[in-house]
């Protein structure tokens, strides 16, 4: 896909008329471009596969990239249905970037994965915002839904999670290394086997 340099604005995928035709294109396009500026990609009703977020060059507090849907939340689904992929979104090399009203569901015993969003020490910035989460198949799989990898100046807000064995897991380096500028705020948990937050080694 041809880069024409940095992006901004608005990005649509797999909508009639789209600057992408699928995700994947448009992943290898923030790749090989990067941003100058605030950007939100916009995704077409339906179910997605699992997906890597890139690194993606230029990208700060104010330029961060946000993926929601074009239409209603909860119109955008993602669900591992043909990988072998051990998370539904891995954000692990990414810097400030936004998942909003998005819906990651485990439909059967098949789609078990470890974490929905996982994140890790580079994640810095990263926010999930008013999204949903359901692992209601016995015996759960998902470790936590959101692994946040002690990334630091994460939030996760306005979010709902169904099952699994841990909602959120904000644990940090070390209680001699904390990890710092996390917040979880607003959130609404139900039926986890394990627990609601894990929260440890942070500091405000």
């Amino acid at each position: 896909i041809a880069c024409s340099g940095p992006m901004s604005g608005v990005r649509t995928v797999g909508t009639a008329n789209a600057d992408y035709a699928s995700l994947e294109q448009m992943l290898f396009a923030l790749a090989s471009c990067g941003v100058n500026g605030q950007l939100t990609v916009k995704l077409a009703a339906g179910e997605y596969d699992p997906i890597v977020i890139p690194e993606i060059d230029g990208t700060s507090a104010t330029s961060y990239v946000q993926f929601e849907p074009v239409g209603d939340s909860g119109s955008v689904i993602f669900r591992k249905r043909f990988s072998s992929s051990n998370s539904l979104i891995d954000m692990q090399n990414c810097q400030y970037v936004r998942l909003s009203n998005l819906v990651f569901r485990r439909g059967t015993a098949d789609e078990a994965v470890s974490y929905m969003v996982r994140m890790g020490v580079r994640s810095t910035g990263c926010q999930v915002l008013d999204c949903g989460f359901v692992d209601n198949v016995q015996p759960f799989s998902t470790v936590a839904e959101v692994y946040t990898g002690a990334a630091p100046s994460i939030r996760v807000e306005r979010c709902s999670f169904y099952g699994g064995i841990t909602g959120i897991n904000a644990t940090g380096f070390a209680s001699d290394n904390l990890t710092s500028g996390n917040v979880l705020v607003n959130n609404y948990f139900e039926n986890q086997s394990n627990n609601a937050i894990i929260a440890s080694n942070q500091t405000g």
